[in-house]
């Protein structure tokens, strides 16, 4: 069995709608999601054996993927006219993705718009950033 070393893997947002081509968001620290999850359909009936109620699956949902940056106001990613928080001033849906550092590279591809942004300026560590990303249709792996 092999196991990835979480380090050096990478959010990164494309460039332009269809354009192919992604900038890494810089220093991010940590990143949790997508946080699948499926919707369950009741289906309990009165033929339903034993007194037990029956579920189906439903809608599929990625959720969202949460995370960490070492803010850098200087640089594009980062900035409010270009990087995340444009993003989520514009509500702007676009596409990601996650790259894992494993060999053959595995990519986690997602459309998705910047739920929210907080900021934390604490007196005694670097000024960070924790951002929601909410993804909007499917993850693809490749």
């Amino acid at each position: 069995m092999a196991y990835i070393f979480g380090k050096g893997t990478l959010l990164q947002r494309e460039d332009s709608p269809g354009s192919g081509t992604y900038t890494t968001v810089a220093q991010v620290r940590t990143i949790d999601g997508p946080s699948f999850d499926s919707e369950e359909i009741d289906v309990t009936n009165h033929d339903s054996p034993g007194n037990f109620r029956e579920f189906i699956g439903g809608l599929l949902d990625a959720g969202e993927i949460t995370g960490e940056l070492i803010l850098d106001p200087n640089d594009g990613t980062h900035d409010a006219s270009t990087g995340i928080y444009a993003d989520m001033a514009a509500r702007t849906v676009r596409e990601w993705r996650i790259r894992i550092p494993s060999t053959p590279t595995v990519d986690l591809t997602f459309d998705a718009f910047v739920k929210s942004f907080p900021l934390s300026f604490p007196s005694d560590a670097a000024i960070t950033g924790n951002f929601t990303l909410r993804v909007s249709g499917n993850v693809t792996w490749a």
